[in-house]
């Protein structure tokens, strides 16, 4: 038996489908600018490892963590490398494809919307002629920008389930 979800619950999946699929259009046209405008000042950005099996790190504090940025200003420094070229990870930029499906959100009792997705990104080195592809789960917390009337990232989580990486991880290829 299935339950069908309340105009409460779809209300807040389109608004995080939208939220997301914006970002991940920003990261693909390489706007940087709009991109990191969509991240609250306070964001935690943070790409957990894998300890063993099908246990991911759970304090990136105290355990690797192939990324964490605690403020958008971690982010931003990340942008800054790699406009720079001083970011070997992406020395040069590769060319993504991001997709995300099977959203699900939820209204939270502050106000904010947690949404859950799977990824999948295409990256295309032109310069080595190849390309690899990465996929996993994400999590948001999107809250609501009183200065703009618009929605921010809060928090952003994703967990890369195939994490045999052909060379250096860098944000935009998530």
């Amino acid at each position: 038996m299935t339950h069908a979800p309340s105009e409460r619950t779809l209300a807040a999946r389109d608004l995080a489908e939208h939220l997301i699929h914006g970002e991940l259009r920003d990261l693909d046209a390489q706007d940087w600018e709009a991109w990191l405008a969509r991240f609250h000042p306070e964001v935690e950005y943070w790409v957990p490892a894998w300890r063993q099996g099908l246990a991911p790190t759970s304090d990136p504090g105290g355990e690797i963590s192939l990324i964490y940025c605690d403020s958008r200003g971690g982010l931003e420094e990340r942008v800054r490398r790699l406009i720079s070229q001083r970011s070997p990870a992406s020395t040069p930029p590769r060319r993504t494809a991001h997709l995300a499906g099977n959203v699900l959100a939820e209204w939270q009792d502050d106000g904010s919307v947690v949404a859950t997705a799977v990824f999948q990104t295409f990256q295309y080195d032109w310069v080595e002629r190849r390309d690899h592809g990465f996929f996993g789960q994400s999590r948001y917390r999107f809250v609501r920008d009183d200065a703009t009337d618009g929605w921010l990232i809060r928090q952003k989580r994703q967990v890369l389930l195939n994490d045999a990486l052909p060379g250096m991880l860098d944000f935009y290829l998530l």
